[in-house]
């Protein structure tokens, strides 16, 4: 099944627009979806006399201004159907703040852009494929428990990967989340900062043979370097070369150990600003594709961060590569689940924008230190709930992919 959202998009300003009326009134939030493409509101949570926009196009700070909608007072959306819309800084294209798509945005004040809003641009959804959804397991020992089991069976079922970051978790944590999933791919995380190290102590490899029912295939070796040694833009093509050597070709692991071969191997980022550094420029498209951590919602939607992150995508697209994304969770999702979620959304769909999601490309979430609880994947009214497995859930029905 697949489930129909809506998305707003934040974007530059408007170079052609087309007819709009604007409402008196307001609408609660359990009002029906009016006949407007979009609706646009002074006030938080659907309040205020509403703009509303019946055509596709781009609308400049002055058109929205004469519908009653001065500049900067956006604070809530809503949207038909199949649209989205995209929300310009200034009133030009150029400069993409965000965008609203597969579903209304109640507050924009919680993504911090409210004020920041000059123009915007209706039009059609994008429907293509979605990238596979890995899990990750950092965050998430609870979801080895045999009584929550049932509460995140979709994900168990249907989730593509599994993204080997354990950091804080032992084995034995670990294998009980494995054993309830029906994937065995796998993506491995391995700072190189002091080395690459050797095949046989990539923890995939350590848990496997502690534990020879669980067989993994794996996937590649996403590399990083830690940003505290000051070295994460500090790539050479031999980092590339050698760590095919020991983690692909396996050849210090001797036949013996040849089960513990990768397929490929990945170069990214932990987020930083570092996307057009000329060492990862030279050497990231030598690797078998191209990752990055975005921890934090202004990682991306700062001006510098916009285009680090667009830097990495047009490097993954050399060659063809791979693209794979992981966002995190964020300390809100202690306070305010159910806002973290839904800026966990826009995050998603900026970017989804930019990458356009090719077969090969993946997507999961990080929960650090478990800030977000892992279950259950959906609420009573069977939508995905504000927790972990309820954001994978979510990103598994994205896209024309079911």
């Amino acid at each position: 099944m697949r489930m129909m959202t809506m998305r707003i998009l934040f974007t530059g300003a408007i170079a052609a627009y087309g007819s709009m009326m604007a409402f008196a009134g307001s609408y609660s939030e359990t009002t029906a979806r009016p006949p407007a493409l979009a609706e646009l509101y002074p006030d938080a949570r659907y309040s205020g006399q509403p703009v509303a926009l019946a055509e596709p196009g781009f609308y400049p700070v002055k058109r929205l201004d004469d519908l009653g909608l001065p500049a900067s007072s956006l604070s809530s959306v809503r949207l038909a159907s199949g649209y989205q819309l995209r929300l310009y800084h200034e009133d030009k294209e150029d400069d993409l703040l965000f965008w609203v798509c597969g579903e209304d945005m109640p507050n924009l004040a919680e993504l911090d852009i409210d004020d920041a809003i000059a123009s915007v641009k209706v039009e059609p959804a994008p429907q293509g494929p979605r990238p596979r959804v890995f899990l990750a397991l950092h965050g998430n020992k609870p979801l080895g428990d045999d009584a929550v089991a049932e509460q995140w069976r979709y994900v168990r079922e249907n989730c593509e990967g599994i993204w080997y970051n354990a950091a804080g978790l032992k084995d034995e944590e670990i294998a009980p989340i494995i054993r309830k999933l029906t994937t065995r791919n796998v993506v491995c995380e391995r700072d190189i900062g002091k080395g690459l190290g050797q095949l046989e102590s990539l923890r995939p490899n350590v848990l496997q043979s502690a534990f020879p029912d669980i067989r993994f295939q794996r996937e590649a070796v996403a590399m990083w370097r830690q940003s505290k040694n000051k070295d994460e833009t500090n790539w050479k093509p031999e980092d590339i070369l050698d760590a095919r050597s020991i983690f692909i070709e396996g050849k210090e692991a001797g036949e013996s150990n040849a089960w513990m071969r990768f397929s490929r191997v990945y170069a990214g980022t932990l987020g930083g600003i570092h996307g057009d550094s000329e060492p990862q420029a030279k050497v990231f498209p030598l690797a078998d594709g191209t990752w990055t951590e975005r921890a934090g919602f202004g990682q991306t939607f700062n001006r510098a961060g916009r285009e680090d992150f667009m830097n990495l995508v047009r490097n993954a697209r050399i060659g063809d590569r791979p693209f794979l994304l992981f966002m995190g969770v964020g300390e809100t999702w202690r306070t305010d689940p159910e806002a973290a979620m839904r800026r966990l959304k826009s995050n998603y769909f900026w970017m989804e924008a930019v990458v356009n999601w090719r077969p090969g490309d993946g997507v999961t979430v990080i929960n650090y230190s478990g800030r977000a609880p892992q279950a259950p994947e959906t609420d009573s009214k069977g939508q995905p709930a504000a927790t972990y497995t309820g954001m994978l859930y979510w990103l598994l029905h994205q896209g024309d992919k079911d």
